[in-house]
């Protein structure tokens, strides 16, 4: 097929006509799917995919879909909109549409989630992500060697310069326990993704080792030098330091029901300290981040406060959209009624 003629097919109506739907079936497995595989798997299933298999079948995917339309936005705004007057309302719609599906790509391809755990008076400069999890090997206390959990398979025999050994994969467990005998077994996935804690089983130098998530690192010691080796959740640096000062937890009259958590935090940044109180509803926002009171936890007689933190630099695509759909709309209103007015 000729590219004059793919981009003719790319400026029809049609297009949207058979895309619409097949959205809303996308969300609707999605909703199903939910309840039985979990918000995690749902989404990476049917929304932050290209393709799915159904019974041996490729389907298209969320992010197909959305590639889809706006391709063909583009090519109908610049090929086939008659850019006239008449028609500037229309024009500035079609661009607020695009901008939404922009933003909508950005946030897919950069958007970080994870959360921050903090005790009283404890203070940190990164955040765990929920579900990325990573093997990490140190010496001496300095990492030296990372993967990723989902780029490693039974069987991998891992080596690198860094390394004074060869690690050879021998299971892989996205959700794992422990026997009493020590030994590491597969469990159950959780539907809650971060519920689940990844563990492998690994031989070095003819010695079989197991390593679990959450779990205290391994430690070889060759020579003068130690080495741990764990698996843990993928953590993200900030340009700044948050403190806990303080937490409180409100219950509802009579019961053990939250109704309001809050903590008072102190930012560092640099030479700048300031204090701010993140409650439920009330999210701290700072350079690019947000942190929602998600929860406090109780470990022992230590009380812990969750902060989920959210960067997304598409935040504010939805927004500006918005608002030039909404102008484009008034422009042809007004210019319609001009053209219409005898």
């Amino acid at each position: 097929m000729r590219p004059a003629r793919i981009l003719t097919l790319l400026t029809r109506p049609v297009i949207i006509v058979y895309a619409l739907p097949w959205i809303m079936v996308l969300l609707i497995l999605g909703t199903v799917t939910q309840r039985y595989a979990g918000l995690y798997i749902s989404e990476h299933l049917f929304f932050s995919s290209f393709i799915f298999w159904f019974r041996g079948v490729p389907l298209p995917g969320m992010l197909s879909v959305l590639a889809l339309l706006g391709v063909s936005l583009t090519a109908k705004i610049i090929l086939k909109s008659p850019w006239r007057l008449p028609m500037i309302g229309t024009l500035i719609t079609h661009l607020g549409a695009l901008l939404l599906l922009l933003g909508g790509l950005l946030t897919a391809m950069t958007a970080r989630e994870g959360n921050m755990v903090l005790a009283p008076d404890q203070s940190q400069s990164y955040f765990t992500d929920y579900h990325a999890r990573e093997l990490a090997i140190s010496k001496n206390g300095n990492d030296i060697y990372i993967r990723s959990l989902d780029d490693l398979h039974s069987g991998d025999v891992l080596h690198d310069a860094t390394l004074p050994f060869e690690l050879k994969l021998q299971t892989l467990c996205r959700n794992c326990a422990v026997t009493p005998e020590q030994k590491l077994i597969g469990a159950a996935a959780n539907k809650t993704d971060e519920a689940n804690r990844a563990g492998i089983t690994f031989n070095i130098s003819g010695h079989n080792y197991a390593a679990l998530e959450s779990a205290p690192p391994l430690r070889i010691k060759i020579g003068k030098d130690d080495y741990n080796i764990a698996l843990r959740k993928h953590a993200y640096s900030l340009l700044f330091t948050v403190q806990l000062n303080a937490l409180s937890e409100d219950n509802y009259p009579a019961t053990d029901i939250a109704r309001e958590y809050q903590s008072l935090v102190t930012i560092t940044d640099g030479a700048v300290h300031w204090q701010a109180r993140i409650r439920m509803n009330e999210p701290l926002r700072y350079r690019g981040y947000t942190f929602y009171q998600a929860e406090i936890d109780q470990i022992g007689d230590r009380r812990l406060s969750v902060l989920a933190v959210v960067h997304n630099t598409g935040r504010a695509f939805p927004y500006i959209a918005g608002l030039v759909m909404a102008i484009g709309m008034i422009v042809h209103l007004i210019v319609s009624r001009k053209t219409a007015a005898p």
